[in-house]
């Protein structure tokens, strides 16, 4: 595997508001936002620390790893019988190559490699 650090981490919440000022509250600042038909959504920063905070009905949190060399990597995942694939290897539409696997408590991880990173 090539997982290199954590990215970024992203968190749904039906609360946006108050997630944004409890983040704000740790130190973080706005560096974007943005909004959607269906949800509100931001960026923050502090240090070489990300979240990315998205509005939605149910409260959810994804670690984002950044990753090389996904394609092989996500042919050795599919054969590990112990590694539940949630979402195959595809494209974004933020723009890098990415699939989400869940451990035995059912968590989410994102591998994400970055076009940039290839």
């Amino acid at each position: 595997m090539s997982i290199e650090s954590i990215d970024h981490l992203y968190v749904e919440t039906p609360a946006f508001e108050a997630a944004c000022t409890f983040w704000k509250g740790l130190g973080f600042k706005l560096v974007d936002q943005w909004e959607e038909e269906t949800h509100r959504a931001c960026r923050l920063e502090a240090g070489n620390t990300y979240i990315v905070l998205a509005e939605a009905a149910k409260p959810s949190l994804t670690v984002h790893f950044r990753v090389t060399n996904l394609e092989s990597d996500a042919q050795q995942i599919g054969k590990n019988e112990s590694i539940v694939v949630q979402t195959p290897l595809e494209a974004t539409h933020w723009g890098s190559h990415w699939m989400c696997v869940q451990d035995p408590d059912q968590h989410l991880f994102a591998l994400e490699e970055s076009n940039n990173d290839s």
